[in-house]
């Protein structure tokens, strides 16, 4: 039986071979591929994965919080990215000021947003573009939010293999997160030593939270913050 073609960790190996799209299941049927982005930047909302009521809320009423946590699942995530996100969707009022602010956060937005969406372009392996981002940002911020929440989704989907990945349940607050199999998603920095990246992973004791680069998983310079419970149980550091 052939074995699915996956993007090997590098705990060990300092250059890498390059493991291109598309990844394979068993059976050696082609299930994704993804070196552009997933959807249009203009009205592609309307196409993304899994879209409906849980996806509606996730994008449109918090879509800055949902943005956000995409950019941890990257391991690239930060309280600034997620606050600059949000800062355009307040109302500043119609006074000179209020409009002086609002561009501003505009504008920071749109720059804060173009550094990250270049993150997220070398993180999942993309191929490059220019400046297009930064002016998309410019006149449709949560349409090109859209288009890389979804595109980070994929990715965990058909690199990762959560295959049955969704938003959580809106009715209890769960949206802005992926689920798998009824169960959170974890970001990098919060996997378990003995657990596995994703599906198509084995489980592995990574010593470091971790980040990726040209869609491979690397260790990360710090130790995760995340415990495991079964070695607290037992009384194991």
């Amino acid at each position: 039986m052939q074995k699915p073609v996956l993007r090997p960790l590098l705990s060990s190996l300092p250059v890498p071979a390059r493991t291109d799209y598309p990844i394979k299941d068993l059976a050696g049927k082609a299930i994704g591929e993804q070196r552009s982005w997933s959807i249009d930047a203009v009205c592609g909302c309307f196409g993304m994965y899994d879209s409906g009521l849980n996806c509606c809320c996730a994008n449109c009423c918090i879509p800055w919080y949902t943005y956000g946590n995409a950019l941890k699942y990257m391991g690239g995530g930060s309280i600034g990215a997620t606050v600059s996100a949000a800062l355009p969707t307040i109302n500043y009022g119609d006074s000179d000021a209020g409009r002086a602010a609002q561009q501003l956060a505009n504008l920071n937005a749109a720059i804060q947003g173009q550094e990250r969406r270049e993150m997220l372009i070398r993180a999942l392996g993309l191929y490059r573009e220019g400046s297009e981002g930064f002016f998309l940002r410019c006149c449709c911020g949560p349409c090109v939010q859209c288009q890389e929440i979804d595109t980070v989704m994929l990715f965990y989907r058909d690199s990762l293999g959560y295959t049955d990945i969704k938003y959580g349940d809106c009715s209890g607050c769960k949206c802005t997160r992926f689920y798998s199999q009824g169960r959170v998603i974890p970001f990098p920095d919060q996997i378990y030593k003995g657990e596995s990246i994703g599906p198509y992973y084995p489980k592995t004791d990574l010593p470091n939270g971790y980040h990726f680069d040209q869609g491979i998983p690397k260790q990360g310079p710090r130790p995760s913050d995340a415990p495991n419970p079964n070695a607290m149980a037992r009384g194991i550091k």
